[in-house]
């Protein structure tokens, strides 16, 4: 049971009684865990609650944290938003890459941001755009694969999940159109340069920031992609505010106005924000978001799509019962779905909740106190980080009445599980900020993939799974048959 906060304490060493690994010079922990050679979090801090039980210490370089890996721990730390804030090793490492993103930030800045970007992510902002996301599915997953054939393996689906939301959320925040753009074209590979650079970055999270300063510094195809995608966002800005000073001129214009990310962020821009003046956005801070934003935008989401198609590979049952559900409510390959259709269907909701359940997509999130507090005898002081194990509480057997190593969506249907929160998007008023966007767009990419056509498992090892930590943990061998119905 969690005890009541104290806000001093007298011990000189104030969480020597959390076990851990005896930490290395500068790398911490990271050497030892078999971070810095590419296993991934969830299996590092899953083996680690296994050795040293659900509070443990563990360092990413020269950062200590105290993991807590149960649920009432997670529900304390997200409830209590004054005493546990934004992570300062976060912070430290978008800093490298986004400065001025939401992300990065703390405290009043933050939140000025944060009264800029929020809105925009909301389910009520981001359901006008279900045709959107429906025809880019069409256009650059559906009619490649139908022009395939039914006899050709897919051994690229990874990268093609990622061109698909990355192509969405470029349309959705920004009206830019990658669906037509070539695949050498600048921009586009720009994007992955800055995309596989921000991985890099996040992967050396913990040792000295010194190294990561200097390999961006000193990376000319990063400050070259960083160039591109800077004139590509000054463009798109400077275009959207001639469009804005145009409409200023139509006497409705308040009426036409459109309610995409861009047009939001260049009606916020004031550069006097360092004043008395405190709303709205630098064009500094205005070009970090846009960059910010492609990267969010698809990078969990392309990820829970790849790892959707695996599980429905592997489990042809759930695929029928998906295609049941369509049947009841008279779905067919040729129904255009509208919102009111898509609330109907349940069954696809638990097989995605599933999904990000069962899939170690986030190890978990971090937090840094900013005053004194304790947890379950833990002292913790002003400064001090802690690490909350969401993947561990996901596996949790104590917590789920159903067996959680085993994938079953039925757990969310009429069982003790259905009420169970999944905190895959983090929790507390540092949760993703896109999460509701992420769940539409994968509800309705999911249904429209389920209306067409059957994912089959190629059999052999190409089809296998294992995990690829990035930013977010990949399934790392994924190959599978797409059969048209």
């Amino acid at each position: 049971m969690i005890s009541k906060r104290r806000r001093a304490f007298h011990a000189s060493n104030h969480n020597s009684n959390v076990p851990g690994v005896e930490p290395q010079f500068l790398l911490g922990n990271l050497l030892q865990s078999g971070a810095l050679s590419g296993k991934p979090y969830f299996q590092i801090f899953s083996d680690y609650q296994e050795k040293y039980g659900d509070i443990f210490k563990y360092r990413f370089g020269p950062h200590s944290v105290v993991a807590f890996n149960r649920l009432d721990h997670v529900q304390y730390i997200f409830a209590h938003r004054h005493i546990y804030d934004h992570a300062k090793l976060a912070s430290e490492t978008f800093s490298l890459l986004t400065p001025n993103g939401l992300i990065a930030l703390t405290g009043a800045k933050f939140k000025r941001h944060a009264r800029v970007m929020l809105p925009m992510f909301k389910k009520s902002k981001v359901v006008p755009y279900l045709e959107t996301v429906n025809d880019c599915t069409d256009e650059l997953l559906l009619q490649k694969w139908r022009a395939d054939g039914n006899e050709k393996l897919q051994t690229d689906i990874i990268r093609q999940c990622q061109d698909l939301l990355l192509c969405i959320i470029t349309s959705i925040a920004f009206d830019y159109d990658l669906k037509t753009a070539e695949s050498s074209s600048p921009v586009r590979l720009a994007i992955k340069e800055f995309v596989d650079n921000f991985v890099k970055i996040l992967l050396l999270s913990g040792t000295p920031t010194i190294f990561s300063r200097l390999y961006l510094k000193f990376n000319w195809k990063y400050q070259k992609a960083l160039v591109v995608l800077r004139k590509e966002a000054d463009d798109i800005i400077r275009k959207e505010r001639a469009r804005q000073e145009k409409e200023q001129e139509i006497e409705n214009a308040i009426n036409t106005k459109r309610r995409n990310l861009i047009s939001l962020l260049v009606s916020s821009l004031n550069e006097d924000v360092g004043g008395d003046y405190k709303q709205g956005l630098t064009c500094e801070e205005l070009l970090d978001e846009i960059l910010l934003s492609i990267v969010a935008g698809f990078e969990t989401t392309s990820t829970v799509l790849a790892w959707f198609i695996f599980h429905m590979s592997k489990y042809p049952a759930i695929q029928e019962k998906i295609k049941e559900e369509l049947k009841l409510h008279n779905v067919t390959k040729k129904t255009s779905l509208t919102n009111e259709l898509l609330d109907k269907l349940e069954y696809i909701d638990c097989v995605l909740k599933e999904v990000l359940r069962f899939s170690p997509i986030m190890d978990g999130t971090l937090r840094t106190l900013v005053e004194d507090d304790q947890i379950d005898g833990v002292q913790l002081r002003k400064g001090d980080s802690v690490y909350i194990g969401l993947n561990n509480i996901h596996r949790d057997k104590r917590l789920w009445k159903l067996d959680p190593d085993q994938f079953l969506p039925e757990r969310f249907l009429d069982t003790d599980d259905k009420n169970q929160p999944i905190w895959t998007f983090g929790g507390g008023h540092r949760a993703c900020a896109g999460q509701d966007l992420a769940r539409f767009e994968l509800k309705v990419i999911c249904t429209r993939l389920m209306q067409s056509l059957t994912f089959l498992d190629s059999g052999d090892e190409q089809n296998s799974g294992g995990f690829l930590q990035r930013i977010t943990c990949l399934p790392k061998r994924l190959a599978v048959y797409c059969k048209f119905d």
